[in-house]
């Protein structure tokens, strides 16, 4: 081949090359750094992930964050309202084939600032100027390990409290020290929730102290080491003011809340009763005051709910299932007994849960007969679990519930939710994802599956909310006879359409008042969902999930 023929096809190759239709994907958002902000300030959060092309755009569950992609590719500008609500939000990259998992960005009310490297060292900590504070922060080199210096006067009560693992998904398991003013460890704390230290510290003189903080990987490896990585993120919260720990009662009638109180440390007077708003597709509301550093959430009921601690005269009462009783175990080998009516045959399931709501009782149960027989005791299975007991009475009677410490232990803190229900109708449904993507002209069938309890076998009528113009659903007939245990809906569109977010909301077709809505498991999030995703694109390519890194 000639000179001439050689270069006409290099060229060639060239332009094909340059013509060729660049693929595009769904972005991945696999941190965000800070991942929260002070209410009625503006913060550029970083975002860790690939998003071609740039600009991407963000859809959020809160009305109160408004939010820009920057010039700078991976940057967002966040502006938080003044009176958005504290607590934690969700927010999703998307574009034209479809959306990110969902990542959590936690408004708070203290003013925040960054962690400033380098940090390694007691003797070279990041001083900070004041003792109420929010520190944004990440271990990412090797074997890092962060240090903040925090003036307190003698008899002042810290409170830092580390947020990484359990809300904003971070793969690390952290310890938090407090050092003296002279670099002595004076108090250490490893797993206060989960996997997240917590440290309340009276200082016994004036001086500034030290905050050091190291991880471990969340999931153990064979290495023996500090582990660190990009996707360390954590904020650090640190205040000599009121911080809460937990709402009294733990649990509340959806339909007319009310108040709660709080407990916690250099509470406010102001601050020690709260109301309760809470919005009609929520499992939980988040109560919060100005005066203090965080918000607690506050769990919401369809069944009735009792304050035992509120009202002791309540463990002589028989409570008629279903109910939702919050308990504490008061001191130490003390327990909390209730009384529960029940007929033979007739299955109660019974559960406390504790530790999933970040309290250190480990809930020991024992199910006790009239004379005071042990008929079941049940424990968790694993370390961070609650207590569940599947029961079924022999004989028609009073039974007493008794709740206690697996160790014995006991104290204000040692708060619980003992729910008893016996088999009444009802069901769930569940997505098998959280994100779909839809062909122009090709409709899209999802099975959702649902699981009924108690005898609840009559149709389930499910329908689309808030689905994004031009895409459609509909429930599909079953093929043969009628299936109790899956659901099949068929979405649709005739163009493509960047979508949206939507939820799917069961209704029984016999009780029009037991609706639930589909929840979908986030694998990247290590939660579930309602906010369910759909978008309409020509070559529809899932985005992949993000390997995590060690």
């Amino acid at each position: 081949m000639k000179r001439s023929a050689l270069s006409t096809v290099f060229s060639l190759g060239l332009l094909l090359v340059h013509v060729a239709p660049i693929m595009s994907a769904p972005p991945i958002a696999s941190y965000l750094l800070p991942a929260g902000g002070q209410r009625g300030t503006s913060v550029d959060v970083s975002v860790g992930g690939t998003f071609d092309p740039w600009p991407t755009k963000v859809w959020t569950n809160d009305a109160g964050l408004l939010i820009v992609p920057g010039k700078t590719k991976g940057v967002l500008q966040i502006t938080i309202a003044k009176d958005a609500e504290p607590g934690v939000h969700y927010l999703r990259l998307f574009n034209d084939h479809g959306a990110s998992a969902l990542r959590p960005f936690v408004v708070g009310t203290l003013p925040e600032i960054a962690e400033v490297e380098p940090n390694d060292h007691p003797a070279k900590p990041q001083v900070l100027t004041s003792s109420t504070v929010v520190v944004n922060g990440r271990l990412e080199k090797d074997a890092d390990v962060d240090v903040f210096a925090v003036p307190l006067k003698q008899g002042q009560t810290l409170v830092a409290s580390l947020d990484a693992n359990r809300t904003l998904k971070s793969p690390m398991d952290a310890v938090l020290q407090v050092l003296s003013p002279d670099g002595y460890v004076a108090m250490e704390n490893h797993d206060h929730a989960g996997l997240d230290p917590q440290a309340v510290f009276t200082a016994p003189k004036d001086g500034a102290y030290r905050i050091r903080i190291f991880a471990f990987p969340a999931v153990p490896n064979t290495v023996i080491r500090l582990a660190s990585a990009e996707t360390y993120i954590y904020r650090l919260t640190l205040t000599t003011s009121g911080f809460a720990d937990f709402p009294l009662p733990l649990a509340v009638p959806r339909a007319m809340p009310g108040s709660v109180k709080v407990e916690g440390w250099n509470m406010p007077k102001q601050a020690k009763s709260l109301l309760v708003l809470a919005k009609p597709e929520n499992d939980r509301a988040f109560v919060s005051h100005p005066d203090l550093a965080n918000a607690v959430p506050v769990r919401l009921e369809t069944h009735p709910t009792f304050d035992a601690v509120g009202n002791p005269a309540l463990a002589g009462s028989p409570l008629e299932p279903p109910f939702v009783l919050t308990g504490r175990v008061e001191k130490p080998g003390g327990s909390l007994a209730i009384r529960v009516p029940v007929k033979k045959g007739q299955p109660l399931t019974m559960q406390v849960e504790s530790p999933s709501l970040g309290l250190p009782l480990v809930p020991l149960l024992r199910v006790r007969d009239e004379s005071g027989v042990v008929l079941n005791r049940v424990e968790p299975t694993k370390p961070g679990d609650d207590t569940k007991l599947a029961f079924r009475p022999l004989t028609d009677g009073t039974i007493t519930a008794e709740v206690s410490d697996l160790f014995g232990e006991g104290g204000p803190r040692f708060a619980f939710l003992l729910r008893v229900f016996p088999a009444i109708p009802d069901f769930t449904l569940t997505s098998p994802n959280d994100r779909f993507f839809i062909v122009p002209g090709m409709p899209l069938d999802v099975k959702l599956a649902i699981a009924r309890v108690g005898g609840q076998k009559s149709e389930v009528v499910v329908k689309a909310m808030d689905l994004p113009a031009g895409i459609t659903m509909e429930m599909l007939p079953p093929v043969a006879k009628p299936d109790l245990t899956s659901i099949m809906v068929r979405f649709s569109a005739e163009k493509a359409t960047s979508g949206g977010s939507f939820r799917l909301v069961g209704t029984s077709k016999d009780d029009p008042s037991l609706v639930r809505f589909a929840r979908a498991n986030d694998p990247e999030l290590g939660e579930t969902t309602t906010d369910l995703w759909v978008a309409v694109t020509e070559n529809p390519k899932p985005a992949p999930v993000p390997k995590k890194k060690k």
